[in-house]
C-alpha cells in the first residue's frame, strides 16, 4: 500500500501541475499565490507537512516559470531555476517544520522508504541486496528534482490545450518553451559527462552519490530533448497516428532511456538538421512518371 500511495502522489503531482497552470492563467497572480499560501498553511496546521511539501513545490515550480513566461523570459535556465527552487522547498519544508514542532520527519520518511522496499522485495521485483534505505535516501534529491522537471514539462505541454478544451480562454505565450525546439544547452553535456565520471568512483561515496543524482536529473532533461527530436522527425517524414502511437508505446512507455540517449548524442550528430536534409532529398528525388509521360507524348 505504501508503494501505491507513493505512485498516486507522483501522478497527482503531474496532474496537479497541469491544473495549476490553467488556474494561474485564468485567475491571475494574486489569486494563485494567495491560494497557494493558504492551502499550504492549512496543511501545516493539520500536521500534514509531507503533503504540504508536495503542494508548495508544485505550486512554486509552475508559478515561478509562468511569471517569467508571460514576461517573455521563459528559457531553459528559468525552467531550471523553477524546478531547483521547487525541489529545495520540497526537501526543506518538512525538515524545518519538523525542527519547529519537534517531529522527526526524516526518520518517518526513512521508515516509509523501508516499507516500500519490503513490498518490492515481497513481490520479487527487487533483490533484497540491490537497494537499501540509505542508498534510496542518497539519490532522493535527484528523484525529486526529476519529478519537478516532469511537472513543469507536463504543464507546458498539456495545460493550454486542456484549458481550451475545458472552455477557458488561454493564450499560449509566444516565448514559451516549445517541444519541437527544445534542447538542453550544449555546455551542459560536459556536466553530464562529469556526473557519469563521478559514478565510476568506488572509494568516494559522497561524490558518487552526487554523480548519480546528476545523472537522474540529466536523464530526465535529455528525455525531453530526445522526444523533441522524435517529434521533428514525425513532422518531416509525415508519420501517421498509428506509427506515432506505436513509437510512444514502445519507447516512451517501455524504453524511455533510449530517448535520453538520443538527446545526449544529439550534441555530436545534430539529428534535427540531418532530418531536414534527408526530408529535402526525398522531396527532390526525381520521379519517373513525368518522363514516361513525355516519352509517350513524343511517340504519339
Amino acid at each position: 500500500m505504501a508503494l501505491l500511495s507513493f505512485l498516486t502522489t507522483a501522478i497527482a503531482s503531474l496532474v496537479g501541475a497541469i491544473v495549476l497552470k490553467i488556474f494561474r492563467s485564468v485567475h491571475g497572480a494574486w489569486v494563485y499565490w494567495i491560494s497557494g499560501l493558504t492551502i499550504t498553511g492549512m496543511l501545516l496546521v493539520v500536521q500534514q507537512s509531507p503533503l504540504a511539501a508536495v503542494v508548495v513545490s508544485t505550486w512554486l515550480c509552475v508559478g515561478i516559470y509562468h511569471e517569467f513566461e508571460i514576461r517573455g523570459r521563459a528559457t531553459f535556465w528559468i525552467a531550471g531555476l523553477s524546478t531547483s527552487l521547487a525541489t529545495a522547498a520540497m526537501i526543506l519544508l518538512p525538515i524545518v517544520f519538523g525542527w519547529a514542532t519537534g517531529r522527526d520527519f526524516i526518520s518517518e520518511f526513512q521508515g516509509l522508504i523501508q516499507q516500500n522496499l519490503q513490498e518490492l522485495q515481497k513481490a520479487r521485483v527487487l533483490n533484497p541486496e540491490a537497494l537499501n534505505v540509505s542508498a534510496v535516501f542518497a539519490i532522493l534529491p535527484g528523484i525529486l528534482w526529476a519529478l519537478q522537471i516532469l511537472n513543469l514539462a507536463f504543464s507546458i505541454i498539456f495545460a493550454t490545450r486542456l484549458g481550451q478544451v475545458m472552455g477557458f480562454k488561454i493564450n499560449k505565450a509566444s516565448h514559451a518553451l516549445r517541444l519541437y525546439e527544445f534542447r538542453v544547452p550544449e555546455v551542459l553535456i560536459w556536466v553530464f559527462l562529469l556526473c557519469a565520471a563521478l559514478v565510476l568512483l568506488k572509494n568516494q561515496p559522497l561524490l558518487k552519490n552526487v554523480g548519480i543524482n546528476g545523472l537522474i536529473v540529466f536523464a530526465t532533461a535529455y528525455f525531453f530533448h530526445g522526444l523533441a527530436i522524435a517529434e521533428v522527425g514525425f513532422v518531416l517524414f509525415r508519420w501517421g497516428f498509428f506509427l506515432r502511437l506505436a513509437f510512444y508505446l514502445l519507447l516512451v512507455g517501455q524504453l524511455p532511456f533510449v530517448l535520453s540517449g538520443l538527446g545526449v548524442v544529439d550534441y555530436w550528430l545534430n539529428f534535427r538538421e540531418r532530418f531536414k536534409v534527408w526530408a529535402n532529398k526525398s522531396k527532390n528525388r526525381p520521379n519517373n512518371k513525368p518522363n514516361n509521360q513525355g516519352r509517350t507524348g513524343a511517340n504519339k
